[in-house]
């Protein structure tokens, strides 16, 4: 009998214990505040992989610059949170790369919109997604010229560092809507909160 309820005593001991634990995890998932602001250095570090466009798959990495997709340069990125987690903002970025073919200068402005929250005090989950151009100039080897269109998403994690400074990184994929082209990465950048 005494140890029926030693057992029992101890499976409701776990049992709270485990229960006190998801509570505690859940309380953690809460949504970046409204009001605040995102600045972020985006791309800046990551390896990628595009299909389609006509062309053989093309394997890039960067760090700082020189990926050579086309869609995978370093961009600013600004954000403001509307509502609760919600943000509205986009990123915009400069390329220029050299190839044996002479060099081609790649820009975009890419509009997007997300939802962030918290995972953990020191881990953010930002999902967020958009429509946007980018230009490029002909030459260098690096395809035609002209402007296109392109849908992305993007599934960063945010390592909070300090409560101002974190580190992004996670997947994201590009699709230029007009060649065909999709590009698959893992990308790295730094975010400053305001």
């Amino acid at each position: 009998m005494k140890t029926k309820l030693v057992q029992g005593l101890l499976a409701a001991v776990a049992f709270g214990a485990v229960s006190l634990g998801a509570a505690g995890e859940a309380a953690a998932i809460t949504p970046v505040p409204q009001g605040t602001f995102k600045v972020a250095a985006e791309r800046m570090a990551g390896v990628s992989l595009t299909f389609g466009g006509g062309g053989d798959p093309l394997f890039g990495t960067g760090l700082l610059w020189g990926n050579p997709a086309p869609l995978q340069f370093p961009r600013v990125g600004l954000d403001y949170f509307v509502i609760d987690g919600l943000s509205i903002g986009g990123s915009a970025g400069i390329q220029v790369l050299a190839g044996n073919g002479g060099s081609v200068f790649v820009g975009g402005i890419l509009p997007r919109v997300g939802y962030a929250f918290a995972l953990s005090p020191s881990i953010d989950f930002w999902p967020r997604g958009g429509i946007g151009f980018i230009g490029q100039d002909g030459g260098g080897g690096f395809g035609g010229g002209g402007t296109y269109g392109v849908l992305f998403l993007e599934a960063p994690f945010i390592w909070n560092i300090t409560p101002d400074v974190g580190l992004a990184f996670g997947p994201a994929l590009d699709v230029n809507l007009d060649a065909g082209q999709t590009t698959l990465g893992g990308n790295a950048g730094i975010v400053v909160t305001f």
